[in-house]
């Protein structure tokens, strides 16, 4: 009986150690798996705090992104430095340097007599064939045919112009405007008052006697209020020929040929021709740069 209980007493307290064994092993388990430490409690925080830290790592990346794509260099050719097409197409369809000189300013600043002769050329007011003014070229006492000029530099315009009207004129009276390369005359507007009729790049007495030229208006005589403006448009310096001329606005002819054939010209000249005292008034001519 002692024996017995002896016995028992041994197994009770194995068993219960064995049990409290097995208890502490579970809890220690079950407490690592749960985080129910500090230690894995605050191991836990830090997972959440690394992956918040990643978000905010990937929101500014992210967001930096497009500051990244402005800042690379565009594929596209700068060429804001480049000459504008269209300007050059301007420059290049330009009528040159050449101007109109309509006597507005009162003045006749540029043009010379080509030799000392008794002619005159003024400024006049009241009769022009734009604005108020134009001028008066007055033939002098004799039969000398004076000429003035205004010279300047060599260019090769597309359009050209002059206007003439006549005062008063004897049985033979005409005047001219020629545009010229050093002695060569290239193109020529000749008013032939006398008799009734306006030629382009021609010369002679009579309408027939234009065979290369145009003859493109009849002329009034022997005075007229009349302006005659004519113009010399689409010159075509390659293949040396006027492409078309208009008189007071109207086309009249085409294809004229040059009067002589030439690269540029560098003055223009108006002439008045008679038997003396022959008054004419000239406006809005194309003169040459200086």
């Amino acid at each position: 009986m002692g024996l017995r209980r002896e016995f028992l007493s041994h197994l009770g307290t194995g068993s219960v150690g064995l049990m409290a064994g097995f208890y502490l092993g579970a809890q220690e388990l079950l407490g690592i798996q749960s985080g129910g430490t500090p230690e894995d409690g605050d191991g836990g925080d830090t997972s959440d705090g690394q992956g918040s830290s990643d978000e905010e790592q990937q929101q500014s990346s992210g967001g930096d992104q497009p500051a990244d794509e402005d800042q690379q260099p565009s594929d596209e050719e700068d060429t804001s430095d480049d000459p504008d097409p269209a300007e050059e197409e301007s420059d290049t369809a330009s009528d040159g340097p050449f101007t109109v000189d309509d006597f507005e300013d009162e003045s006749v600043s540029g043009w010379e007599p080509v030799s000392e002769l008794t002619s005159t050329f003024e400024p006049s007011r009241g009769r022009s064939s734009s604005g108020s003014w134009s001028v008066e070229f007055s033939e002098g006492s004799t039969d000398d045919n004076p000429r003035w000029e205004n010279v300047g530099t060599a260019e090769r315009p597309t359009t050209l112009e002059t206007a003439h009207a006549l005062e008063n004129g004897e049985i033979y009276a005409d005047s001219y405007t020629e545009w010229r390369i050093d002695g060569t005359v290239v193109f020529r507007v000749n008013y032939n008052w006398s008799n009734n009729f306006l030629a382009v790049n021609g010369s002679g007495a009579r309408p027939s006697d234009i065979d290369d030229g145009a003859v493109v208006a009849d002329l009034p005589w022997p005075s007229s209020d009349e302006f005659f403006g004519v113009t010399l448009d689409e010159i075509d310096w390659e293949a040396n020929v006027v492409g078309v001329v208009r008189v007071n606005g109207t086309e009249q002819a085409r294809d004229v040929p040059f009067f002589n054939d030439a690269d540029s010209i560098d003055r223009t000249t108006v002439s008045i021709g008679g038997d003396g005292g022959n008054v004419m008034f000239v406006d809005d001519t194309s003169i040459p740069p200086e």
